[in-house]
């Protein structure tokens, strides 16, 4: 159990930083940074106030129980469990993969983009020969 639910924190963590990364170098919008300040909260944050937070809004008598069953919708979490740990881990790991790939976005010269834009690298052949690299 354990060492499953390691290799698909993991592996959600990176996902889901990656793409948070991709998003905050490339794309251009008001909230940027202050998601990028809320993605700092995670380093400073105790764990007990975060399990506190968690069960509060997902638990069995949290907010996201109570509006659903406004809107009629009959639904239980099972977050003790791995579903719990999954959401707790996410918490804390996505914030720090983000940072760290928008760092290494941030370290690709910019000769390279332009190199690659000369020669109209585009999609998956731009991940591949330009970003994958560096990650």
């Amino acid at each position: 159990f354990s060492f499953g639910q390691a290799i698909l924190s993991a592996l959600l963590s990176v996902f889901f930083g990656l793409l948070f990364a991709r998003a905050f170098f490339y794309q251009r919008f008001i909230a940027k940074p202050f998601i990028l300040k809320l993605f700092s909260l995670t380093f400073v944050l105790p764990a007990l106030v975060v399990i506190f937070g968690i069960t509060g809004i997902y638990g069995h008598n949290g907010w996201l129980v109570k509006l659903t069953s406004l809107l009629g919708i009959s639904w239980q979490p099972h977050i003790y469990g791995l579903t719990g740990i999954l959401i707790a881990h996410l918490f804390f790991n996505i914030p720090l993969a983000a940072r760290m790939f928008l760092q290494t976005f941030q370290a690709i010269p910019t000769q390279q983009r332009q190199l690659a834009a000369q020669l109209n690298l585009r999609g998956w052949q731009f991940i591949r020969l330009i970003e994958l690299p560096y990650l």
